[in-house]
């Protein structure tokens, strides 16, 4: 039984897999449900409600790899071209959080150039976070061949 193995496509398959545990569904469930909770969080206490926005998506993800997904499934090290694309995702991702935090303090100092502040009056930030969000979750997608990010992206 001599079957010619394609590592390209198991390396493939074993990437693909590891999005299959369902953590990254309950991440981004819990995400969704803090966007929904944040106006009454904010009523109640104040600016403190972005760290419940902040805090438990990466809280649940860190620690149900760690505690979930590891001991049941292991650790897999992929192939060089994943590990490029990783640390691409990660300057992509600092980059857009700078640009979206930068937006979000001329939000706050009313500094937007020209009549767009204006424009803009109460509705900037949740226009700012909802478009860096479809730009990021979409770049994501097509970086770490997961599709349901695109969706994601759009339901945020």
């Amino acid at each position: 039984m001599t079957e010619k193995m394609n590592l390209k496509e198991i390396e493939k398959k074993a990437y693909r897999f590891t999005f299959q545990d369902g953590i990254y569904d309950i991440m981004f469930g819990v995400l969704l449900v803090s966007f929904a909770l944040a106006p009454i969080l904010r009523e109640v206490i104040g600016l403190g409600y972005i760290l419940f926005l902040v805090i438990p998506a990466p809280l649940i993800l860190t620690l149900g790899k760690r505690y979930i997904t590891v001991p049941r499934i292991g650790i897999v090290k992929f192939g060089l071209n994943r590990q490029v694309a990783h640390k691409k995702l990660v300057i992509i991702s600092v980059i857009l959080v700078i640009i979206t935090l930068i937006l979000l303090m001329m939000t706050i100092t009313k500094t937007f150039p020209g009549t767009l502040g204006t424009m803009l009056d109460g509705y900037a930030v949740p226009l700012i976070i909802g478009i860096s969000t479809i730009i990021g979750m979409g770049v994501f997608a097509y970086i770490k061949d997961f599709p349901h990010l695109w969706i994601y992206g759009l339901i945020i």
